[in-house]
């Protein structure tokens, strides 16, 4: 049995057909999530889930197409066949360092939920690393596949978009400490910049508006959210 495990290989690697006219390497599949901020379709989602991709599609609203996207502020902006009956709303204000945030998205496609997941945490610092002020730090946990989700405030209106979290095993190499959930995502102001420059109009919600309970802000974020999957 040992023998027999480490002679294991993966049969799904993606590697070329052997020989004649099928010799080609098999499409890599990368996922993401996005929110929609139009009712005519438009999906905001990071720049590098869709970086480099052959054909993107989202779950239940066929084939994407990039209408910009920005590699310095990691933000894509895509235009979906078929749009949603629901779609995000941007916080005007800006957010409060310990405020209640949550976030969403479909992490780990193939290991977690299919249908989407809600984790919640704090907002931890209102810059990024080195004091990158187009960044956010939350303490709400985030995977593989988060890229692109939005972050939530306690209304349901959106303060940042899901970017990145940091390699506890490349931290702690460097440093010799282990990180905790250090995450972040792009502020909400960087996003609406990118937004208002194809020309859409984004709801202004109010800002004195209803707290949410968590299965409603999770029901919510799941109707304007989708999967994102990137044919490389």
């Amino acid at each position: 049995m040992q023998k027999q495990a480490r002679e294991w290989k993966p049969l799904l690697a993606a590697r070329p057909i052997a020989d004649g006219a099928d010799s080609r390497a098999m499409p890599t599949r990368g996922t993401g999530t996005g929110f929609f901020i139009s009712a005519n379709g438009h999906l905001l989602t990071n720049q590098h889930v869709i970086r480099g991709c052959n054909r993107i599609t989202t779950e239940g609203h066929g084939d994407a197409t990039i209408v910009t996207s920005d590699t310095k502020t990691d933000l894509a902006i895509l235009k979906v066949e078929r749009g949603s009956d629901r779609w995000a709303a941007l916080r005007m204000e800006p957010p409060r360092l310990g405020e209640s945030v949550y976030v969403f998205g479909y992490p780990l496609q193939g290991v977690l939920s299919s249908s989407g997941n809600l984790t919640s945490g704090v907002v931890s610092a209102l810059v990024g690393f080195r004091n990158d002020p187009t960044r956010l730090q939350v303490s709400a946990p985030i995977q593989p596949g988060n890229s692109g989700g939005p972050v939530l405030d306690q209304a349901g209106r959106v303060l940042g978009v899901t970017v990145s979290t940091v390699s506890n095993m490349r931290v702690t190499s460097a440093t010799g400490a282990i990180p905790q959930n250090l995450n972040f995502a792009v502020h909400g102001t960087v996003a609406r910049a990118l937004i208002e420059t194809i020309g859409l109009v984004l709801e202004s919600p109010a800002v004195a508006a209803p707290t949410m309970t968590s299965e409603e802000l999770a029901e919510r974020a799941r109707r304007f959210s989708t999967l994102v999957t990137c044919y490389r």
